[in-house]
């Protein structure tokens, strides 16, 4: 390796300090250049709203073209609630008021054609209003309500119209949400339609009672026999596969331990009776049990059950 020698090192240095009084200290640091127009950094634009009705959840947007609107019966025996729904695919309402729980078809309709949608429930006092936003491509979905401003123009039993809305971007967490939501629609109660069945839900009553006797005991023959054919066919599979006791413990926590079915409809074959009591988790609950009429006998089909705060 060549190696330089110490006089050189000591000529380099003397030559150093003669240049300085020349020269003065070390020039400063340039400035950086100011940015030309081509460099120049563009303001963000914010992306337009759509000019429909929609949702906005972060970077996911739904815009709406379809709509129903219900007079459907509530949680309670007596209880009548307003339920709105945007889709962004077509929707077929009078199929779906046709049902004891068109919220429930509704949902059924949407997601068979992987759509998004926004149910949204007017609460009586005309102030409020309660949503939810459900997406399937991509995957998505988010509760809100209270938030905004909710006008109406109208609102009578036959059609309400009006307007709800964020006036600005709405923050939950690290996402940003915002909606406007006009509506002008007739309200479709045939959901309501029946005759009514007393305290104790008559015979379906007596046979959704038998049906909690059985859950109660987890009892697979019992269950079967109250159950409606397409639930006991589910059934009977879990007991063929030998994971009956691991999935009807799952299930088990969402039924009725103690229940008093306070009335309910019969239309058909189909009955629906409401209930309210306690589940297995020990919660307070309450909302509809759903039975069909199968060979002259009640079945347990479906149910709409909820937690109750009240």
């Amino acid at each position: 390796m060549a190696r330089r020698s110490r006089f050189a090192l000591f000529l380099v240095s003397l030559l150093g300090l003669a240049l300085l009084p020349a020269y003065g200290a070390a020039a400063p640091p340039k400035k950086p250049a100011k940015p030309t127009a081509k460099s120049a950094a563009k303001p963000e634009t914010k992306p337009k709203k759509p000019t429909g009705p929609y949702f906005r959840l972060d970077k996911v947007t739904s815009t709406f073209t379809h709509f129903c609107g219900f007079r459907a019966a509530g949680d309670k025996t007596g209880e009548v609630k307003t339920l709105l729904v945007f889709a962004d695919v077509a929707l077929d309402c009078a199929a779906a008021d046709a049902e004891f729980d068109p919220e429930e078809a509704m949902e059924a309709q949407i997601d068979g054609q992987k759509g998004a949608y926004v149910e949204l429930h007017l609460n009586a006092d005309g102030v409020h209003a309660n949503g939810n936003w459900k997406s399937n491509e991509p995957n998505d979905g988010f509760s809100f309500g209270g938030q905004g401003e909710l006008v109406f123009t109208r609102r009578d039993e036959a059609r309400v119209e009006g307007r709800y809305r964020t006036l600005t971007p709405e923050t939950f967490f690290q996402q940003t949400f915002e909606f406007d939501l006009p509506f002008a629609v007739d309200l479709l109660a045939g959901s309501m339609a029946g005759t009514p069945l007393p305290k104790g839900g008559g015979d379906p009553g007596k046979a959704y009672l038998a049906y909690l006797k059985a859950v109660d005991k987890k009892d697979p023959a019992g269950l079967q026999k109250y159950s409606s054919a397409a639930r006991a066919e589910e059934i009977k599979q879990w007991i063929a596969d030998e994971v009956f006791e691991g999935m009807f413990d799952s299930a088990r926590t969402q039924e009725l331990k103690t229940a008093t079915i306070t009335g309910g409809l019969i239309r058909g074959n189909r009955a629906k009776i409401d209930v309210s009591g306690v589940n297995y988790d020990g919660d307070k609950v309450g909302g509809q049990i759903f039975l069909l009429q199968e060979n002259g006998a009640w079945k347990v089909d479906s149910k709409a059950i909820g937690i109750r705060f009240d």
